[in-house]
């Protein structure tokens, strides 16, 4: 059995890399796993670097697939939201390392935005419903004028942590406490 999954892990990772480099690697798996809020996660969500689209929608942008979005991933609900499942906004994983090349993770490499982090359960956190805490990319803004104008479903500027989202920039996204 062992050589087996060895064979079969192999093969899968040939494949892959066979993809990459023939540039037919579209930064969508056909894997779905699970996500926060209900969300499935396809594309290389956890690729690390994120694969960057050459069209697409910026993070934090109303989305509607996972193909909408610059990185390929779709966030459906979430910490950013409320936990409103209805609400659905493009982002990238960012919890990879590689400082300010634009292969890195860093949301800061594509302009204007800022990681959120979702609160754990034990730092008042009583909506998570996700096994691990997630980081997302948001929009920056100084007024909920900046968010409304950039994806009116995210109309907050969230300035401040809350008890869902952990800041150190401010992002735009749903504040229920407002």
């Amino acid at each position: 059995m062992y050589r087996t999954n060895a064979a079969t892990l192999a093969l899968t990772l040939a494949i892959a890399l066979s993809g990459a480099l023939s540039g037919t690697l579209t930064g969508c798996e056909t894997t779905p796993t699970s996500g926060a809020g209900g969300s499935t996660r396809t594309g290389l969500w956890w690729q690390c670097p994120p694969i960057k689209a050459t069209t697409g929608l910026e993070n934090g942008k109303t989305c509607v697939a996972h193909t909408d979005c610059m990185y390929g991933y779709c966030f459906t609900g979430g910490f950013l939201t409320g936990y409103n499942n209805a609400i659905k906004f493009c982002t990238k994983n960012n919890n990879c390392t590689g400082g300010d090349s634009p292969t890195s993770a860093a949301c800061a490499t594509d302009g204007e935005f800022s990681s959120a982090f979702e609160k754990s359960t034990s730092s008042g956190n009583t909506a998570r419903t996700s096994p691990e805490p997630y980081k997302v990319c948001g929009r920056n803004c100084s007024s909920d004028a900046v968010c409304a104008a950039w994806n009116p479903e995210m109309p907050h500027c969230i300035k401040n942590s809350t008890d869902y989202v952990s800041l150190g920039t401010a992002v735009c996204g749903v504040n229920p406490f407002k």
